[in-house]
């Protein structure tokens, strides 16, 4: 079956020959090459392509075409654009995630205001208190959490490649991977209920 990508598809940009089939070997000039593809993920070249079309199409592109995201991605240079991207879209995710829990908490705490008198009124104001406290906490500690994480994260990583044998990459590389694929993957918790666990896998 002949799939070809989708015209102003951001992962190629150049046209594929017309012989090219995900089932056969990959032509050259779709293989990883130093420095990455010609032009990079499409959050790499927002200023071209517009803010909110680079990140949805990175974020697309990362979940269900991983495999032409990553080897389109710029493997040298600074890693400030996969940092920005991740701690972007990372608190977003975070923040709108605990927001979907705030209904919840609140549906607890409104039968004891309203019926167990004084003290419960009382621990039911200390109680939303304590859910104003975690979203203001979340904004400001949030970012650097998450970039704590992605530094464990792809040192871990990167230590797995050294171990297991194939292909060497720098640390820039494998933390640049890290960023962009937990940046993805937390825009999934936006989603109530079961976007947080599906993020997680």
């Amino acid at each position: 079956m002949n799939e070809t990508p989708p015209p102003n598809d951001p992962f190629h940009p150049e046209p594929p020959d017309e012989s090219f089939r995900y089932d056969e070997p990959i032509p050259e000039q779709y293989r990883w090459r130093p420095g990455g593809a010609p032009g990079g993920l499409p959050w790499e070249r927002r200023r071209e392509l517009g803010f909110w079309r680079a990140l949805w199409e990175t974020i697309k592109g990362v979940l269900l075409d991983p495999f032409h995201a990553f080897s389109s991605m710029r493997t040298d240079g600074s890693q400030m654009d996969a940092i920005f991207f991740y701690v972007l879209v990372g608190w977003i995710g975070g923040l709108v995630s605990l927001l979907w829990q705030i209904p919840f908490q609140m549906l607890q705490v409104a039968p004891a205001m309203t019926q167990g008198g004084q003290d419960a009124a009382e621990g039911a104001l200390v109680g939303a208190f304590g859910v104003a406290y975690g979203i203001g906490s979340t904004i400001v500690c949030l970012p650097v959490g998450i970039l704590i994480g992605a530094l464990i994260l792809s040192a871990l990583w990167h230590l797995t490649l050294i171990v297991w044998p194939g292909p060497r990459r720098k640390f820039v590389s494998t933390f640049k991977v890290c960023c962009y694929a937990g940046g993805a993957t937390s825009a999934l918790n936006v989603i109530p209920c079961f976007g947080g666990c599906v993020a997680g896998i």
